[in-house]
């Protein structure tokens, strides 16, 4: 990851960290999803459950040591299923604490991190 994605990602986590408007909550860390890549083949779907969701990342691209995604992000619960239209996918932060999920994706020469509600798939 190139200085700027890592600078954009740091600030977009520190973001995600801060209280909610809506209600008070203490600054936690968002771990990264450690999406499974071990005997995945081409094209295959990572799956992971975190809390009462369970995240799944299409597209393998069969790198176990610089593992991609080409998406779509697919998000389950009980109450709801959506997608998240992302690009090349190549980190999956989840924050249960105010149902959000966050990606850093790339296309081409540009980085960004988006930033999503794990219940609507919609854009923070």
């Amino acid at each position: 990851m190139n200085l700027p994605a890592r600078v954009l990602l740091i600030l977009t986590l520190a973001f995600l960290s801060l209280p909610s408007p809506t209600f008070c909550q203490k600054n936690t860390a968002i771990p990264e999803i450690v999406l499974p890549v071990q005997n995945l083949s081409t094209d295959a779907t990572s799956f992971v459950t975190v809390g009462p969701y369970t995240i799944g990342v299409a597209g393998f691209n069969g790198d176990a040591k610089k593992p991609l995604w080409e998406g779509p992000i697919r998000i389950q619960s009980q109450k709801t299923s959506c997608l998240v239209p992302e690009g090349i996918v190549t980190h999956v932060y989840v924050d249960l604490p105010t149902d959000r999920l966050a990606v850093t994706a790339y296309s081409g020469s540009n980085d960004w991190v988006g930033i999503y509600s794990l219940t609507t798939c919609k854009p923070q």
